[in-house]
């Protein structure tokens, strides 16, 4: 579809062309579904005038990417009842939504450093909008005519409010900072003015700051407090949780104040390999070696099915999306497995625990590819009571240290032979 070129505020392209998709001169992707929403993507600012009184129009989505949005870019669009701004728009330019007179609601970028003259001029059903800390500036008229709205929430941030913003609104009532800007202006205009109360860090509580990795999203409760009061989240404060929280690492819960309360704090939770948890990978179970270590290892401690035929011990496993190194075989971690066949054991192992593979009888097939393997690190009995006539390959640079040493663990029989590789 070639992309359209609005240069009034009333474009004829768009009556004679029933176009649902196309970019726009700035290099913006939109599309237009059969329900009458507009979504936009890229990079940069939406063009002035490109949707201007265009009447096919019923929600407006704005994705991460755009970074404002162009003067009288939605002007006249008058059947337009939402509008969602995402967090990467910084500013509103003159006139973007005047006229829009069904606008019901606006989910605001939280982002936003400006807001133009006239930018929702007449948009009278709006009922509340909530501006965030960080704006800087609203301008003349930006919100006159908006006759339905009762409640704005206003920053301290805003150092600038333009000459009759909110004119014609008269059940307003704007919830600010005491001794701000806007408490100033709502004075100077006779605008109802509700001050809002900040919340200290010490109300604000998680109910957990630390979890044992299991697989599983954690998402710890929020308790804030003023004073004795437990506030209501939705109504008193916000909470918005870090993407993920489900793997190992370090997450973010970020509360902030809204309505009557104001202020904004970000708490910290992490998700931990769990020293006594068990973890099951590609059907072998591991437990943490040295959990206190910076970095942990594992020790496989058997398998989660009791008629596996062959299996090799990994050089790493991967738990909570990291990688750990696998050093270790527990004591009798298969023992008398007797479907066991073939094992491999990697080359980071450097333990293997007593009668870690005693009574597995129809083990004939072992290949051992550490170089770490001791008499300490060798437990009694390690390898007693495998196949008789098993076969056990070895480094070559350890054939003669390992044939003995095996011997020693239980691989004594006349028949079992060992390899070099």
């Amino acid at each position: 579809v070639a992309p359209l070129n609005v240069s009034n505020i009333y474009a004829d392209t768009y009556e004679s062309e029933d176009l649902t998709e196309g970019e726009t001169d700035n290099g913006i992707k939109w599309a237009l579904d059969d329900d009458g929403i507009l979504t936009l993507s890229g990079k940069g600012a939406i063009d002035d005038n490109y949707f201007s009184g265009r009447d096919d129009i019923s929600k407006v989505i704005i994705k991460n990417g755009i970074t404002s949005i162009g003067q009288s870019a939605f002007s006249s669009a008058t059947c337009i009842q939402s509008v969602t701004i995402a967090d990467s728009v910084t500013s509103i330019n003159d006139d973007a939504f005047s006229g829009c007179n069904s606008i019901t609601t606006v989910k605001m970028s939280k982002n936003i450093k400006t807001i133009g003259d006239n930018a929702f001029f007449n948009c009278s059903v709006i009922s509340k909008i909530k501006i965030y800390e960080g704006a800087s500036s609203i301008g003349h008229n930006a919100f006159s005519g908006c006759d339905g709205m009762s409640v704005i929430e206003i920053p301290a941030s805003v150092k600038t409010i333009g000459e009759n913003a909110f004119e014609a609104c008269e059940d307003l009532t704007i919830y600010g900072a005491t001794g701000s800007k806007v408490e100033g202006y709502a004075k100077e205009y006779s605008i109802s003015f509700v001050k809002v109360k900040n919340l200290s860090k010490s109300g604000v509580k998680i109910s957990a700051s630390k979890y044992d990795y299991d697989g599983k999203i954690k998402t710890p409760k929020v308790t804030v407090k003023y004073g004795k009061t437990t506030l209501k989240n939705n109504t008193d404060y916000y909470v918005e949780y870090s993407s993920g929280r489900k793997n190992i690492g370090k997450y973010t819960v970020k509360v902030t104040g809204t309505g009557k309360y104001s202020g904004t704090f970000k708490l910290t939770y992490t998700i931990n390999l769990g020293a006594k948890k068990t973890y099951t990978v590609n059907g072998l179970k591991y437990k943490v070696t040295n959990s206190k270590s910076k970095t942990p290892t594992f020790t496989v401690t058997g398998s989660a099915k009791g008629n596996i035929k062959t299996t090799t011990i990994p050089e790493k496993i991967t738990v909570g999306g990291k990688k750990f190194v696998v050093d270790k075989i527990a004591a009798s971690a298969f023992k008398r497995r007797t479907h066991l066949t073939s094992v491999t054991i990697s080359k980071n192992i450097k333990e293997v625990g007593k009668s870690a593979f005693e009574g597995c009888s129809n083990l004939a097939d072992i290949t051992v590819k550490t170089t770490a393997l001791t008499n300490k690190t060798v437990g009694a009995n390690a390898f007693k009571s495998i196949k008789s006539n098993a076969t056990i390959t070895v480094p070559a640079s350890k054939y003669i240290v390992y044939k003995n040493l095996l011997k020693a663990k239980g691989a004594n029989k006349a028949n079992q032979k060992f390899k070099s590789r």
